[in-house]
């Protein structure tokens, strides 16, 4: 997990410019080697906004139409074209973005932090996703076209393309690593126990949930976690031969 607070700036210029065919990840955004093993997996834990929403220690009311000034709408990801034609829509919004490997996904961050008065980025811990907290619409935008964009000739500055690159290179090395893990397994039952141990453990680590330390644990060793886990009520317990470096705590 990791935050981002980006500074209001009114001047930012772009123009943007279209293409039939999405952009490429770039390296300056990613470690090649580590996106051409991650884009090969498809398993992702368990998460939603909830995760990102309790690392800001912030109360956020999430509404599908505006009742209050306070209210946030969420922009769930389908493409840049529809999160960028939404903006207009909302004082307050919240905007998810899906695998950031391309500049126009992030020159859209720095369009928006020039829109709204407040704007932060915080990242999942879990999934590739970095969801954008918008605060304070100030002005407009024309809407774009249907078409794939493909440059919105806004400079960015280094602070957030290393935000990016080491976020994209964190997470999707921690991808890579549970399903190398998976393909440890000849045992397809125990596969999916400690999954489900694994989405377990997730949940309550996101949701605060605190469950009271079982008397009578039943613990086993996950290989996901690192550790030895309480399948009932979650807890870690460390002892000499678990592995000193854990997935889901680094």
């Amino acid at each position: 997990m990791s935050i981002l607070e980006l500074e209001y700036n009114n001047n930012c210029s772009f123009d943007i410019i279209y293409s039939n065919y999405p952009s490429r990840p770039s390296k300056t955004l990613i470690d090649t080697r580590i996106y051409d093993k991650y884009k090969e997996h498809t398993f992702d834990i368990k998460t939603d906004i909830s995760e990102c929403l309790n690392y800001l220690k912030e109360d956020f009311i999430l509404t599908d139409s505006f009742q209050s000034k306070d209210d946030y709408i969420v922009i769930d990801y389908i493409n840049l074209n529809n999160s960028y034609n939404k903006l207009n829509n909302y004082n307050n919004c919240i905007i998810e973005l899906k695998d950031v490997y391309n500049y126009p996904k992030v020159q859209f961050i720095k369009l928006v932090s020039s829109l709204f008065l407040e704007t932060k980025i915080v990242s999942s811990n879990f999934n590739n996703i970095i969801y954008i907290i918008c605060t304070n619409r100030q002005k407009s935008l024309e809407f774009c076209k249907n078409k794939y964009i493909k440059d919105l000739n806004i400079k960015l500055d280094q602070k957030l393309i290393n935000y990016i690159y080491n976020y994209n290179n964190y997470i999707c090395n921690k991808i890579n690593f549970i399903n190398d893990k998976i393909c440890t397994y000849s045992n397809t039952k125990l596969l999916v126990q400690d999954i489900d141990t694994l989405n377990g453990y997730v949940n309550c680590y996101i949701n605060k949930i605190s469950k009271d330390t079982c008397y009578n644990c039943n613990i086993d060793y996950n290989e996901f976690l690192g550790c030895n886990v309480c399948k009932t009520c979650y807890s870690l317990h460390f002892i000499e031969t678990c592995s000193s470096k854990t997935l889901l705590l680094i």
